[in-house]
C-alpha cells in the first residue's frame, strides 16, 4: 500500500485476524470495529469496546497495529464516544452510575454460579473495567470465601456501605455481615432485613463506582 492509496478491503482483512485475549472470535466479527477512515494518507480506525470503556487497551492497540504492519501510513486509534443510556445515566435498574448489570442465574442451587459470576468479575477488572460484585444469595452467600475475604464493609452513613475490594473487584454480600460461627438465618426478621438489603435503592447506591458493570450472582 502506498502512503496515498489505502485499501480499505485488506485493511478489514487485517483486521479479522486480531483476536481480543479471551474473545472467542475476531474484532470484526465481535462487532468491535465501529468505523474506517482512509483520507489524507492516515489510516483511522474507530473502535467501540465492551462496557463503555473509553481507552484502547495496550494488549489490543499491540495487536492491531502489529497486524496493520503492512499498511504504509500513519494510524490513528479511537474509541467511540459512549452515550449515557437514560437521563441520569442509569440502565433502568434503579443504581445510578452502573452502566451494565450482567446476572448469573439458575433454577438450581450447586450449579457454579458464584464461581462463574466471580471469575467473570475478576477477568473485567483484569482487563481494565470498573467492576461491583453483588452476592444476592440470602441463603448460603459465598462472595467472602470465593474472594478471600474476612473484612466487613465500612458504614458510609444512613443505609449505606462502602464496599470491600480486592482484585480489583468491589464486593458486597450478606455473608459479610455474619459471624463465622453463624448459621445461614431463614427467620421472618433475617428474610425482611436480605430482602430490604437487595431491593432498596438507597442501599445500593453507594456500592459501585461510575459507569461500572454490575455482577449479580
Amino acid at each position: 500500500m502506498s502512503d496515498h492509496k489505502i485499501d480499505e478491503a485488506e485493511v478489514r482483512a487485517l483486521l479479522a485476524g486480531v483476536k481480543p485475549r479471551g474473545a472467542p472470535r475476531d474484532i470484526l466479527s465481535l462487532g468491535m470495529v465501529e468505523s474506517l477512515r482512509t483520507d489524507g494518507g492516515r489510516l483511522g480506525i474507530v473502535l467501540r469496546l465492551p462496557g463503555g470503556r473509553t481507552d484502547v487497551p495496550p494488549e489490543l492497540e499491540s495487536a492491531i497495529r502489529s497486524a496493520l504492519s503492512k499498511v504504509e501510513a500513519p494510524i490513528d486509534l479511537s474509541v467511540a464516544a459512549t452515550v449515557e443510556e437514560g437521563p441520569e445515566g442509569t440502565d433502568g435498574a434503579g443504581l445510578t452510575g452502573v452502566r451494565k448489570i450482567i446476572a448469573v442465574s439458575s433454577a438450581k442451587g450447586g450449579v457454579g454460579k458464584s464461581t462463574v459470576a466471580t471469575n467473570l468479575a475478576c477477568a473485567f477488572a483484569a482487563d481494565g473495567l470498573r467492576v461491583g460484585l453483588l452476592d444476592a444469595d440470602v441463603y448460603g452467600p459465598s462472595l467472602p470465601i470465593m474472594m478471600g475475604l474476612d473484612e466487613r464493609p465500612r458504614a458510609a452513613g444512613g443505609k449505606q456501605f462502602h464496599p470491600v475490594e480486592k482484585f480489583g473487584v468491589r464486593c458486597i454480600s450478606m455473608g459479610f455481615f455474619l459471624d463465622d460461627d453463624s448459621a445461614t438465618a431463614c427467620g421472618a426478621n433475617w428474610m425482611c432485613s436480605s430482602s430490604t438489603f437487595l431491593r432498596e435503592p438507597e442501599m445500593r447506591s453507594s456500592l459501585w463506582p461510575s459507569k461500572s458493570v454490575s455482577m449479580e450472582p
